[in-house]
């Protein structure tokens, strides 16, 4: 799992403000997805939480009482698949460098054009960013101020619309199987919250990196309470885009 070099969060500057003061909002999954119906697709996701896929054969266990399968062909056709419980997970959304993302000019690091043209098109509301400088300190502060588990990970960007083998490989739950002369993947409910690291292309120049707390479930976004985010700054967004910010 690779830390990003920095963190940034867009948005409005009362909302940053706040955020940098320790009150994170998380959102999920069924937010996202009506955001791109009220507002714009970038900024929301249809396919969030969920994943579009060829199959002409499915098999459905209950883990609770593993006689219970359900095993039907469905035909050469697309099916959309959800997992409920991801649905209602709690997820922050950040922005991460890597540096691959940005280059440095007389001690100024100048982000890739292309990452904030993107930004603005998909949050045009955002006039700031917070600028964590330290994202390994602020994850542990996440952690260890949180009761529950949580997990972090950049996005992985691929096809969603069908999803192809990257995709299964990625959210599987690590056990591979052969069955009738073909190679099982399997996901499981402790594994789900992996389909939350997985958006299509389109969205590829976010740089994502997403916190998730896999154990919680939430009806709506809610803000969670922590103490106030050290190593922070609050720049203004077009500042940023033309001037970026000292090392």
């Amino acid at each position: 799992m690779s830390i990003p070099e920095y963190l940034l969060k867009f948005g409005e500057l009362k909302y940053m403000k706040s955020f940098v003061e320790g009150n994170i909002y998380f959102s999920h999954a069924k937010r996202f997805r009506e955001i791109e119906d009220e507002l714009r697709r970038g900024q929301g996701d249809k396919l969030e939480g969920k994943a579009v896929v060829n199959s002409t054969r499915v098999r459905v266990t209950d883990l609770d009482n593993p006689n219970n399968v359900i095993d039907a062909k469905v035909g050469d056709e697309r099916i959309t698949v959800m997992v409920e419980s991801v649905d209602n997970m709690p997820v922050f959304c950040l922005t991460g460098l890597y540096n691959e993302n940005f280059c440095v000019e007389e001690n100024r690091v100048i982000v890739n054009k292309n990452v904030l043209e993107t930004i603005k098109e998909h949050f045009p509301k955002a006039d700031t960013v917070v600028l964590i400088r330290k994202p390994a300190e602020f994850i542990h502060k996440i952690e260890t101020e949180f009761v529950c588990k949580v997990v972090h990970e950049k996005v992985q960007y691929l096809n969603m619309n069908p999803v192809g083998m990257e995709w299964v490989k990625f959210v599987h739950n690590g056990n591979v199987e052969k069955l009738d002369g073909k190679t099982n993947y399997t996901m499981t409910k402790d594994n789900s919250h992996r389909i939350l690291l997985c958006k299509d292309l389109f969205f590829s120049k976010e740089k994502e990196y997403r916190l998730i707390l896999p154990n919680e479930l939430i009806s709506s976004p809610k803000i969670y309470k922590f103490s106030k985010i050290d190593n922070a700054e609050i720049i203004e967004f077009d500042k940023f885009c033309s001037n970026g910010f000292n090392i």
